[in-house]
């Protein structure tokens, strides 16, 4: 998703991993007892290229190397039909290690292109948040990744023009109309509607409604946003007043001087997670799962977490304080995620031909 193109800002800062020296780290990090007879001299890795790969070779990659004396071979993909469709024309055992979102964890999973994690060689898995550790978005059996940021797909407002919303009724302001922006997709038209009805975005009562919904945002919108890229410019010429946006992006802006804000309401968001799995057949399984056990490292994590502008997916209560991670947009500081709503990828995908022919029809007056 377009959303992992930010602005990154003081990437040297995660050339050095300091020492670890937390009592719950040394304890993970005693459990690995690590087997250099299982360990190999090279890593397969694939991301998404551009700053997102640049903080993760930065904050993780390059300190592991250096400490595990593993080169990994790095390379870049596209969005995750194209990995995925990658991964299997490659065959099993081409790939190691892919970055991946919580979508192209379901479909990789379905189609078989990740190995299930073996947990006992990634002992930081326990100090995952625990409503993480067994996510909705793995079909299973089992469990094929490691999350290592998590965000949202809320309310950013101009706090010069826009007063603090209290809700997602706020799209619907017909104060705001001309001023407000949304994504043009129904899978998102879709969930946020129903945040605003009081629906269950997962399991619609009235369909109906929602498609009403639409008739009536329409009209106020200033217009229909493609990429995360083009909202940017959006917010940051002003011409967009509110509307739906991510929280990392958010942060930026708001570094850079654009009176802008971030609302998560309290009826709940859309949820997102970036994920790292092991590739079916990876022929480097062990050293993959000592890599993904490294990004759950405190330091690793706040390292990525600083850099990309989302919060790491360790528990509050295992992981130290850091002042930079809490003051994120997303973050949310009880470890249980409550607000945060996962897509059920079952229940989009039998559902998506449906909203985005009623989308499509609506857009044209219908």
């Amino acid at each position: 998703m377009k959303r992992r193109r930010f602005l990154v800002t003081g990437l040297a800062a995660g050339a050095g991993i300091g020492s670890l020296s937390t009592p719950h780290i040394r304890v993970a990090r005693a459990a690995m007892n690590i087997d250099p007879k299982q360990m190999t001299k090279t890593l397969r890795f694939s991301s998404y290229g551009g700053a997102w790969q640049a903080t993760l070779t930065k904050a993780a990659i390059e300190p592991f190397e250096k400490k595990y004396d593993v080169k990994v071979l790095q390379e870049t993909h596209g969005n995750e039909e194209q990995l995925i469709a990658k991964m299997k024309a490659a065959g099993p055992g081409s790939y190691d290690v892919v970055t991946v979102n919580e979508s192209g964890i379901y479909i990789g999973v379905k189609q078989g292109t990740f190995e299930a994690l073996r947990l006992e060689n990634i002992p930081n898995y326990s100090n995952l948040i625990v409503k993480l550790q067994k996510p909705s978005y793995d079909p299973g059996p089992g469990i094929h990744s490691v999350p290592d940021v998590y965000g949202s797909n809320a309310i950013v407002y101009n706090t010069k023009h826009v007063e603090k919303p209290k809700g997602w009724d706020v799209l619907w302001d017909p104060r705001y109309k001309g001023r407000i922006v949304v994504r043009d997709s129904a899978i998102y038209r879709e969930f946020t509607s129903a945040l605003y009805l009081g629906q269950d975005p997962n399991k619609l009562t009235d369909v109906e409604k929602i498609y009403d919904s639409w008739r009536k945002q329409l009209p106020l919108t200033l217009k229909l946003y493609g990429g995360t890229s083009e909202m940017q410019t959006l917010i940051t010429n002003q011409e967009a007043w509110v509307g739906e946006f991510v929280g990392g992006r958010t942060a930026v802006l708001k570094e850079q001087g654009v009176p802008v804000d971030y609302f998560i309401p309290s009826s709940g968001v859309r949820g997102f997670i970036d994920c790292v799995g092991i590739c079916k057949g990876s022929p480097n399984r062990y050293t993959a799962e000592v890599f993904l056990n490294y990004l759950l490292e405190p330091e690793v994590a706040e390292q990525i977490g600083e850099l990309t502008k989302y919060p790491h997916c360790l528990d509050p209560k295992k992981a130290p304080k850091n002042d930079k991670i809490a003051s994120l947009p997303d973050y949310d500081d009880t470890g249980t995620l409550s607000r945060f709503i996962f897509v059920d990828y079952g229940y989009m995908e039998a559902n998506r031909a449906t909203w985005e022919a009623a989308w499509t029809k609506i857009k044209l007056g219908g």
